[in-house]
């Protein structure tokens, strides 16, 4: 077991032992190690156990978690011995006593120490401390009994009424001392419950087996209780966990198949082979340069090797956005060469058009309010207040969206007028709503338990379809892109059935998450840190062609589409505030729509929509 021990700032020499499966670091005070630290994020961190083996993982904090001053992406191995730093604060990773909990508490009481806070702690640690005195009081009082009877041989004793429990109690005469001896051990476990249940009501200890007393002597007797334990209720929060607790070892899913433009993430072979040496950002200028020297046929074969599955109506403007930085006349030769002889009129993405539907940050309140917003003009109507997380239904009326009001937590549907709100579901810890392709179902996740959930508009037939977080629909309402994990540890964006079946991973970063599809549904953007810094990424849905789209110091997240598929609007902190900028197709120079902002510390609520 391995425990952090601070060695910097004030509270030097504090130590937390890793006791439970999992454990958030931050400056929340719902965090189970709380650092009072202004560059601490409020949930920076999470530590996790597999085995004997424990591991940290980034919470997509603003400034990042280091061990050993290499910046963690994914989760990354614990050994005693490992630095870790988190804003200024300097934890040393050392091996645990033995039994430690925290401060003395040893592993077979562990069972009954759950993570319900340190007053629910201390009253359990109270109630064992009595058990134990009750059960060597009782102990002491049976040995005394035996010594007794030893002494007075076969004497006749005549003995008063022994309570032994509920149906216990007896008149002994004769020889019955001994029956009592053994009837009060074969109760012991009764009277140790009769005394919980006064010390503790509601607690529920394991009923335990009635058949040692028949037993042979010297025989084992088998027992298969299961722990103790205590139901707490929790406590409601002012925020709901974003990324809580993972399960300490993911649920396993088939090793993925490899992209079928080659390995995952990189340029699909035929392409690579052509270009030996191009990367995936200088792909669209390399291609643009050769195109004029290159047979039809091996162009025609490599565009379909870069966007794989999109439909042929919709390939000619999927080639026009995805090489921004190619000249008109440039562009119009490829898709003449990649087409011949057919007239296929150059895409024009027309100005930024449609509405923008999101949540939007008050410093002052600490607060989230909904607005829909035009994205010319940056016109703001305002929807409901206390609110983020929105989705458009495909109708334009309906938003689905998780309200933060005290009174009806979770998630809810509201008509883009603000009228018609009504309850879809009531847990805290759902998020990250969005509605599927027909409007009639919506897929959410749960933070606490990284559950992907599925369920009808209305409200029923909910569905659990597996693990994993930030699940969004394809345009063809027949699967869904996650954050999850695959056999041997493998973490990433996956690609499944809406029911969760023959699940395969698309990217291998841990931290790739937020994904959306294009409307053509050959591509999914997201965001990651995997370079160091949170930026705007475009995969092709097979797993092929990563690039990157944005490269800004600052942060980049919560990428959405444009209806027309040739735009990508994102959230990001340039010039130091929140706002909402765009690009167009797969990069190139990105420009500011509006003025929106959003907490850094929890960019998950920063999810927008995009809408006609």
């Amino acid at each position: 077991m391995i425990k952090l021990v601070r060695s910097s700032g004030p509270g030097r020499g504090t130590e937390f032992v890793i006791d439970r499966p999992g454990m958030r670091l931050g400056r929340d005070p719902g965090c189970e190690i709380t650092l009072q630290d202004s560059q601490v994020s409020k949930q920076h961190a999470e530590i996790s156990q597999s085995g004997d083996q424990t591991y940290i993982r980034d919470l997509g904090s603003t400034n990042g978690t280091f061990v050993n001053n290499q910046r963690v992406s994914g989760a990354q191995l614990l050994q005693p011995g490992d630095q870790i730093r988190i804003g200024d604060t300097i934890l040393a990773c050392e091996l645990a006593a033995a039994g430690a909990y925290g401060g003395g508490v040893s592993d077979w009481q562990a069972p009954y120490l759950t993570a319900a806070g340190p007053a629910v702690d201390r009253r359990r640690r109270a109630l064992l401390w009595t058990l134990g005195g009750a059960a060597a009081v009782l102990l002491v009082a049976l040995g005394i009994a035996i010594a007794l009877l030893m002494r007075a041989g076969n004497a006749t004793l005549a003995t008063p009424e022994v309570p032994l429990g509920e149906g216990a109690s007896q008149t002994v005469v004769g020889a019955a001392p001994v029956q009592t001896v053994v009837g009060a051990i074969t109760n012991m476990p009764t009277l140790v419950a009769n005394l919980a249940q006064t010390v503790m009501p509601g607690l529920t200890l394991p009923a335990q087996s009635t058949s040692a007393a028949s037993a042979p002597t010297g025989a084992a007797v088998a027992t298969d209780t299961p722990a103790p334990t205590v139901t707490v209720e929790p406590t409601k929060t002012s925020k709901p966990t974003p990324k809580a607790t993972p399960p300490a070892k993911p649920q396993a899913l088939p090793t993925p198949p490899q992209g079928a433009g080659g390995a995952l993430e990189q340029l699909p072979a035929l392409v690579a082979a052509a270009f030996p040496g191009v990367s995936a950002e200088q792909m669209p200028q390399v291609l643009g340069s050769q195109l004029q020297s290159m047979p039809p046929e091996q162009l025609q074969a490599m565009i379909g090797s870069l966007f794989p599955g999109v439909d042929p109506a919709q390939l000619p403007q999927v080639v026009a956005a995805s090489f921004p930085e190619l000249q008109q006349p440039q562009i119009q030769a490829l898709l003449k060469q990649v087409f011949p002889g057919q007239n296929v009129p150059l895409p024009n993405p027309g100005p930024v058009g449609g509405r923008l539907l999101m949540g939007i940050y008050d410093k002052t309140r600490d607060q989230h309010d909904l607005y829909l917003v035009n994205a010319i003009g940056g016109r703001a109507a305002f929807v409901t207040d206390q609110a983020s997380e929105p989705n458009l239904a495909p109708d334009g009326e309906w938003i689905v969206y998780f309200s933060w009001a005290s009174d009806h937590f979770g998630l809810r549907l509201i008509k883009t007028d603000g009228t018609g709100d009504t309850e879809l579901t009531s847990i805290r810890e759902h998020g990250y709503p969005t509605f599927s392709p027909d409007g009639q179902r919506i897929s959410f996740y749960n933070s606490k338990q990284d559950i992907l959930h599925v369920i009808n508009r209305d409200g029923s037939d909910r569905r659990d379809i597996g693990k994993g977080e930030f699940p969004a629909w394809s345009p063809s309402g027949k699967q869904i892109v996650f954050r999850g994990c695959a056999g041997g540890g493998k973490c990433g964006l996956m690609v499944a059935g809406t029911d969760g079946s023959n699940p395969r991973l698309i990217t291998t970063h841990a931290n790739d998450a937020a994904p959306r599809w294009s409307p053509n549904g050959g591509q999914i953007a997201f965001h990651s840190d995997r370079d160091g810094n949170w930026e705007i990424y475009v995969i092709n849905s097979d797993g092929s062609w990563l690039r990157r789209i944005t490269d800004n110091p600052t942060t980049d997240i919560m990428p959405v589409w444009s209806p027309n598929g040739l735009r990508i609007a994102f959230r990001s902190d340039r010039g130091g505030r929140g706002a909402v900028w765009v690009t167009s197709g797969i990069g190139g120079v990105a420009s500011k729509l509006l003025d929106a902002e959003f907490d850094p510390d929890w960019p998950d609520l920063a999810q927008m929509d995009w809408a006609r």
